[in-house]
């Protein structure tokens, strides 16, 4: 029995091992392989460790010191292995640390939608944890989820700039320090002196570190980070043992030695902690997470864990990396004077004499580049690393749950075959969040040195750069961020020195060179999104086939049977014989059998419980281009065909009007432009059209581009203090100015305040959007709108804004009557161009009353569309950045830093494109509402008086056979140099502004206006959906919203300097190290 018991235990532990070591991995190996992501075969056990090991111990190419100075290509000395790979197996490879899969990505679009991914099903690699316990326990830098969320939320705030402001005095002091010391040392040896900076860059940003973690508490900090570091390079030790089973539980020496440094760190941070409680609070960042455990479910020994562990990763995100990236930065200035003298002249112009500031800092730019430019060769973060938690796709790449993907930084800064991307710190959801803080010690540190020091590089310097395998990170904390760790840490094998000299005396130097930055750009690289399709696309391509089939086949049309068939079916069953029937019916009768319309079967609810033309898009795929659908006592008729759709708008565009949509809206708009039928619409048309001419929207843009500015300020504050933000409720504020100072030069300044005029528009348009999907007309109830609270507001609120247009107009009109008019067809007034002040110089004979609805009809078209319009297009642009790379590339070459001009709508070719495409997938509106004024007949159906049709400009934007790729995101579908795509060059298939004599009048408003905004606010932010914020989901009011906001975490685009290459001099050669061609020390393209 007890053999027995031992065998099945020794069974079952066999088949876990087997599973875990053999049949896991291979079943991850298979999944991409099927795709065609190969790699080099790995060994039992190992993986791939052997020959990481191998290729690291092989001696190099020979390389001097010079022509590594002049290259920087580290990719291939610190990474031949990668780089081996790369060249065999391609952008994309599989090759595996023990039985931990990792895929090499290198792909520009692939990397992209790794890095910009918010969900949090892609994590930090479970390894991580697993084999870095000691060390990074389950901090920030290491957790996943909701425990992430929580620790991000905790830290954040304390990284943002205005509180990074606040430790511009503790940084300054901790360079002082070292600046003194220097200063004493270079006084000893007679002027100059050698010195190994490696410690003393460790010593500045522990001591920083250390004041911001611990404040008053600095000592016991400095103790605490003394410790850490041992633990880090026992740590450091054992990193390619990663992903081997059971290798973190032998109790080797150096396993026992992080042990027992843990526990020490352990009771330290405890110790400091107690001493905190027990005395004066401060404001620091143990504070602030002492603070984050009070009131929690956590347990004591939980509360312990989470307080240690985030000191822990606090000390490690900004200590390691700050020091190593000062002393590349300091390397380079000191093997390029020219640089080195340009960026001195600067701080010495710039702080004359003083200590730096906040402000004085933000006006370094040579600095600023230079430290871009360093970070770029010399990344902090050279390997990005996550893991798919469930099974998730990048760029047509099917990822398999267990997967753990690499993207290699380094290689992307470098590498002139591919496009260049920037990302020293991260990007995306787990973006380093100490960057503000990084970038204010770094700016400070070289300001303080370069005014006091002149540094070169000294004789005994060997440029021999290696990699320290220990979890070296770049940490992030911002509200919707976390931390990034890379696997890799830049760190020189041989004690840097630098030759350092008192500045007697410096002469400032003119700057030369450009202070601007050059575009990042991403391109596919022939692996598409569709080169993999799921079982659910197949299924849904299979349903849509056989819908199409059926439709095609008449199966949904219906042969009317009328009168005379039922009088035929009653008289057989009267025993008349057929063959007389026949003869009788079927005498003279040469017509074929009358059609009837198809009608939709099923529960009308389900069009009740979502944006109505969802579900409309269903039934179109089972009923096609025409159906009735009916709501009780009500029936409508669904149009979804073009060559329908152009009869009704264009073809016999007299013999409809617009219907119910005519009686909705009647309460606000009255007899406007919209809502009019008949002669009130032809006359208004010919009176508002001229105002719409090419010198008015020239002045347009203009005030677009000012209140786009006006938006960005907001959005850059926000940006600074890293609070997401809900971008819907501000689009609709830009454009209600814009469309407030367009149509009657009243400044709304909604994106500012919140005054009784703007509360009042706000008021009147829900009302307008819930009365048009409304299913019962309750305010036409004669005693509702008096007892109704909600009606009686709307009711204020129109008599609030007619006031207000009543005034305008008076006084719009005395300004008509005082001026010298000289009235002609491109007439514009210079102090008030707008569409009023023209209507009454034009001498339009109207009441206030029509002008009041024509006013207030151009205000709600032209502010809700535009709106919806900036909101679709910036929640498609952040699922696609590779759409949104591109945008920013031909809107940095052609504008620059200036705000558009009407050259320009010509050039921003892609930008109008990106605006035609998101009008295609979100049309605003997705319906177009008519009612027949007579009998007619659509298609092969023939219909009465009195018709109440719905045109799905959704179903039409979005059929499968009308569109290629119809669901998706893809603005080069419209050809560059081909016409800008409308209602007649795309046959009726594309009606973003309806068509035909209907047509919107403010086409050309709406686009530049678009246009102008999209271009001015991509060339500042980058946009990402906020991580953690609720679904995009569509509600439908006067066009499609969002159903909760559309909430986005906005960050001002970094992008790296342009530095010219310089010549270098002739050092001692390392004939031990490698390098390959084709990178030099600073790239002029494509940076």
């Amino acid at each position: 029995m007890f053999i027995s018991f031992v065998l099945l235990a020794f069974l079952g532990l066999f088949a876990r091992l087997y599973n875990a070591l053999v049949t896991k991995p291979e079943k991850l190996r298979s999944i991409l392989r099927k795709q065609g992501i190969v790699g080099p075969p790995p060994t039992f056990l190992l993986g791939n460790i052997k020959e990481i090991k191998k290729a690291q111990k092989s001696p190099a190419q020979d390389a001097t010191t010079t022509q590594l100075l002049t290259s920087h290509n580290l990719a291939a000395t610190l990474f031949p292995f990668f780089e081996e790979w790369r060249s065999k197996y391609g952008k994309l490879f599989n090759f595996s640390l023990g039985n931990t899969q990792i895929l090499y990505v290198n792909e520009s679009e692939a990397v992209r939608e790794i890095t910009t991914c918010t969900s949090l099903d892609l994590g930090k690699p479970t390894y991580q944890f697993k084999e870095r316990g000691p060390l990074l326990g389950q901090g920030i830098l290491t957790s996943n989820g909701a425990v992430w969320a929580h620790q991000r939320k905790v830290l954040a705030p304390q990284l943002y700039m205005d509180k990074v402001k606040g430790m511009i005095n503790l940084i300054t002091e901790s360079a002082i320090t070292l600046q003194e010391s220097w200063k004493k040392r270079i006084d000893e040896e007679g002027g100059v002196a050698d010195i190994n900076i490696d410690e003393d860059m460790r010593s500045f940003s522990g001591d920083v570190i250390s004041r911001a973690c611990f404040g008053s508490n600095f000592a016991s900090g400095q103790v605490i980070f003394h410790k850490l570091r041992a633990l880090q390079e026992a740590m450091s030790r054992k990193c390619l043992a990663t992903g081997i089973p059971g290798m973190r539980h032998l109790p080797t020496k150096n396993r026992r030695e992080a042990w027992g440094l843990e526990k020490e760190v352990r009771n330290l941070i405890l110790k400091v902690v107690k001493q905190r409680v027990e005395g004066v609070h401060e404001k620091d960042l143990l504070q602030m997470v002492l603070e984050s455990t009070q009131n929690s479910d956590l347990s004591q020994a939980e509360t312990d864990r989470f307080i240690v562990d985030n000191c822990k990763n606090i000390y490690l995100a900004g200590y390691e990396t700050t020091a190593v990236s000062a002393t590349w930065l300091l390397m380079l200035l000191a093997s390029n004077q020219e640089w080195q003298e340009r960026v001195r002249a600067e701080v010495l112009q710039v702080c004359g004499g003083q200590i730096p500031d906040a402000d004085m800092l933000r006006k370094m730019k040579q600095l600023t580049m230079v430290i871009h430019e360093s970070l770029r060769l010399y990344p902090p973060v050279s390997v990005v690393s996550r893991e798919a938690f469930m099974d998730m796709k990048f760029a047509g790449i099917h990822v398999p749950k267990g997967v753990n993907l690499w993207v290699m930084v380094l290689t992307l800064h470098t590498d002139p075959e591919l496009p260049h991307l920037y990302m020293p710190f991260g990007v995306g959801p787990r973006v380093c969040l100490g960057q503000n803080l990084a970038m204010i010690e770094l700016k400070i540190l070289v300001a303080l040195i370069l005014s006091k020091f002149s540094v070169s590089l000294s004789s005994k310097y060997c440029h021999k750069p290696a990699i320290s395998w220990s979890l070296i990170l770049s940490a992030q904390l911002n509200p919707s961020m976390a931390a990034t760790i890379p696997l890799f840490q830049f760190v020189p094998t041989k004690t840097f020195q630098t030759k350092l000299q008192t500045n007697r005396l410096l002469r400032p130097t003119k700057q030369r060179g450009n202070s601007g930055f050059s575009v990042i750009t991403c391109s596919s690289n022939g692996r598409g999104p569709d080169s993999v399709k799921s079982v659910e696309q197949l299924a849904e391509e299979k349903k849509r086939a056989e819908l199409s089939a059926r439709i095609a086949s008449g199966e949904f049309t219906v042969n009317k049977t009328g009168y005379p068939s039922e009088l035929k079916n009653g008289l057989l069953k009267l025993g008349v014989p057929r063959e007389l029937l026949d003869f009788l019916f079927n005498w003279g009768d040469t017509q074929q059998p009358r059609l009837k319309i198809p009608e939709a079967k099923g529960s009308i609810s389900a069009v009740q419980n979502e944006a109505f033309f969802i579900p409309l898009y269903e039934l179109y795929l089972t009923y096609g281009g025409i159906f009735r659908l009916t709501f009780g006592p009500k029936s409508f008729l669904i149009v979804s065909d073009p060559a329908i759709a152009k009869h009704i708008l264009r073809d016999n565009a007299k013999a409809y009007s617009k219907g119910i949509l005519a009686e909705i809206l009647e309460f606000v708009m009255g007899k406007g432009l919209i809502p009019a039928d008949g002669e009130i619409w032809r006359v208004r048309r010919r009176a508002i059209v001229p105002a719409l001419h090419l010198k008015y929207v020239t002045a347009m843009i203009n005030l677009f581009g000012q209140a786009t500015e006006r938006l960005c300020q907001k959005l850059d504050t926000t940006a600074s203090d890293g609070e997401d933000v809900e971008m819907e409720s501000l689009f609709s504020r830009l454009t209600l100015d814009i469309i407030g100072k367009a149509l009657f030069n009243y400044d709304f300044d909604s994106l500012t305040n919140d005054t009784g005029i703007v509360e009042a528009v706000y008021t009147v348009l829900r009302e307008a959007e819930d009365r048009s999907v409304a299913p019962i007309p309750f305010w036409e109830i004669p005693i509702w709108k008096d007892i109704s609270p909600r009606q009686k507001k709307v009711a204020k609120a129109l008599k609030l804004i007619n006031v207000t247009l009543d005034d305008l107009i008076a006084i719009c009109k005395r300004m008509v009557d005082e001026e010298e008019l000289q009235f002609h067809e491109e007439y514009m007034n210079e102090q008030d161009p707008s569409i009023l002040h023209f209507l009454l110089a034009s001498g339009d004979d109207v009441s206030s009353k029509q002008l009041r609805d024509d006013l207030m009809t151009m205000l709600i078209a032209g502010h809700e569309t535009s709106a919806a319009v900036l909101t679709w297009t910036f929640y498609l642009l952040s699922k696609e950045p590779r759409v949104m790379s591109k945008l920013q590339e031909e809107v940095d070459s052609v504008l620059g830093d200036r705000i558009p001009t009407i050259e320009d709508m010509k050039k921003l070719k892609y930008a109008t494109r990106v605006i035609n495409e998101s009008l295609r997938l979100y049309p605003q509106p997705p319906v177009l509402i008519r009612r027949s004024l007579e009998d007619d007949r659509l298609g092969e159906y023939p219909i009465k008086r009195n018709e109440d049709i719905f045109i799905s400009v959704w179903n039409l934007h979005r059929s499968p056979t009308l569109w290629d790729d119809a669901d998706k995101f893809k603005p080069e579908r419209w050809p560059l140099d081909g016409p800008n795509p409308n209602e007649t060059n795309q046959n009726f298939s594309y009606l973003p502004f309806g068509g035909g004599p209907r047509k919107c009048v403010g086409d050309m408003f709406a686009t530049y206006e678009n246009v102008v905004a999209l271009t001015m606010l991509v060339r500042r932010f980058n946009f990402q959906i906020a991580l953690g914020a609720p679904e995009v989901k569509m509600t439908t009011g006067a066009t499609i919203h969002t159903t909760e906001g559309l909430n986005m975490t906005v960050t001002r685009r970094i992008k790296p300097p342009i530095v010219p290459t310089l010549e270098m001099p002739a050092f001692e050669a390392d004939t031990s190290v490698g390098v390959s061609k084709g990178d030099s020390l600073v790239g002029q393209k494509g940076i």
